[in-house]
């Protein structure tokens, strides 16, 4: 997750901190990876190296964060925020649900193929999994009474939202059926194996290039 990435790729840097401006920083990493769930993560990224050195610079010409920027790491990360562009609609994540849930219900399967149930699963993982990424990402960062108590409110929901999906999956059925023989099993099984591994690799290796 990009809160973790930032702190370890940082965490160098961030022994040149004094406390109080560590503190600083780590808030505002942590505020900002909460509210940019949506936003493009690359170029989140690469503004929070660019708020450290700021950071950096200030400490040797003897300012504090808060005295550099003038305002608290809450406000930065909002600013920062609305400026940054939102990432693309069919994110690697959401495809990688979509695929992976369409695969769970119909992969490995030798009956006829429901084109129709199939799409609706797609629909329905993607989905799924970017609400998914929110949900994990606030029990992660909101570490407040009563925010832990609404986390707890949408994990139940998220539970409950993937068990109605995987009924969807095995209840729904519509007319439009392809008759699969071994063939065209092994092919549908080949396409959505080459969907996972491609969206594995393009989140692990792509992202490490740039």
């Amino acid at each position: 997750m990009l809160y973790n990435r930032v702190i370890s790729e940082t965490k160098d840097k961030q022994e040149k901190l004094s406390f109080r401006n560590r503190e600083f920083f780590r808030k505002f990493v942590t505020y900002t990876s909460y509210i940019a769930k949506n936003k493009d993560q690359d170029i989140l990224e690469k503004r929070m190296f660019e708020i450290l050195d700021d950071i950096i610079a200030a400490q040797e010409d003897g300012l504090d964060a808060d005295e550099y920027f003038g305002k608290d790491p809450e406000k930065i990360a909002q600013e920062i925020v609305e400026i940054t562009p939102r990432k693309g609609f069919l994110t690697a994540n959401g495809i990688y649900g979509a695929v992976a849930l369409v695969f769970l219900i119909h992969g490995f399967q030798f009956s006829n193929l429901d084109v129709g149930n199939a799409i609706i699963l797609a629909v329905l993982g993607y989905w799924l999994t970017i609400y998914g990424n929110h949900v994990v990402s606030g029990m992660i960062y909101n570490k407040k009474g009563a925010e832990l108590a609404r986390n707890d409110l949408k994990l139940a929901g998220l539970l409950l939202a993937f068990i109605v999906v995987i009924a969807v999956g095995v209840l729904v059925k519509t007319p439009f059926i392809i008759e699969k023989n071994n063939w065209i099993n092994w092919l549908f099984n080949g396409i959505l194996c080459m969907l996972l591994i491609w969206n594995v690799w393009r989140s692990l290796y792509i992202k490490k290039k740039k």
